[in-house]
């Protein structure tokens, strides 16, 4: 992950008091109020209950991320801020993350985080995995993804990216490598694709529907190749098919 910037004055965040929750939702709402009135289209994340996730490849997102050893130290502070409805807007693009946040200031500070593309052999290795089973295809169209995917999302290397790969950047002052601005951004990338699964292969450069278009187009050219096979035991000849339907 590369490393923010510094700040030759020596910024330093203990400084300032951390806003209380009650705070951070009142500016909040303030700011979506102003929106509004603006006709800005936002797309804030909300989370309801404890849990951040309730499907696999959610709850392994914040996992993830959570191993990311040099960013523990304000994912903590992400977790309470996106919790407390500051993530305004996140919208997610092939290769990047775009972002909202709210923070003590009135105007939000904006996240900034390109994911490093997937290389040529890994993509069409994914590709081929996806497409294996017509039945999975068919469970990403209805919004879940199969456990037996689980490795292709978790392992090294796979598509959950590495902390390497992402390049932060925030316009807040705070000069560690993860502010927590940012960490609530990632905290809700994993709310988001918790949603609908499409949005991570969409981050990533994978479209769904090109696997699926793929793999019925396979299965269209295996069917026909069989198409001039000798007749099988439950065909008729066609001089039988002529006295069964008397003509």
């Amino acid at each position: 992950m590369s490393a923010k910037r510094k700040y030759p004055w020596g910024f330093s965040y203990a400084r300032y008091p951390q806003p209380t929750i009650e705070e951070l939702q009142k500016q909040a709402e303030q700011t979506l109020r102003k929106a509004g009135e603006k006709s800005r289209q936002y797309e804030p994340v909300h989370v309801s209950g404890t849990q951040l996730c309730r499907h696999w490849w959610g709850k392994a997102w914040c996992k993830a991320i959570e191993s990311y050893s040099d960013m523990s130290n304000r994912l903590a502070r992400g977790r309470r801020y996106l919790k407390a409805d500051t993530v305004l807007d996140l919208r997610l693009e092939p290769g990047e993350i775009h972002a909202l946040v709210q923070g003590s200031r009135v105007k939000p500070y904006k996240v900034h985080i390109t994911v490093d593309p997937l290389s040529a052999q890994f993509r069409k290795k994914i590709e081929e995995a996806c497409a294996g089973s017509l039945h999975d295809m068919e469970a990403l169209l209805n919004g879940d993804l199969p456990p037996a995917a689980a490795g292709l999302f978790t392992q090294e290397g796979g598509l959950f990216p590495r902390s390497r790969e992402l390049k932060i950047r925030c316009s807040c002052p705070d000069d560690a490598i993860l502010c927590k601005h940012a960490a609530a951004v990632l905290y809700g990338v994993g709310v988001r694709i918790d949603e609908n699964p499409f949005l991570f292969f969409q981050l990533r450069g994978i479209s769904v529907e090109d696997l699926i278009g793929r793999k019925l187009e396979s299965r269209v050219e295996e069917m026909l190749s069989h198409a001039h096979n000798a007749p099988s035991d439950r065909t008729l000849p066609e001089e039988d098919i002529g006295k069964l339907f008397g003509v």
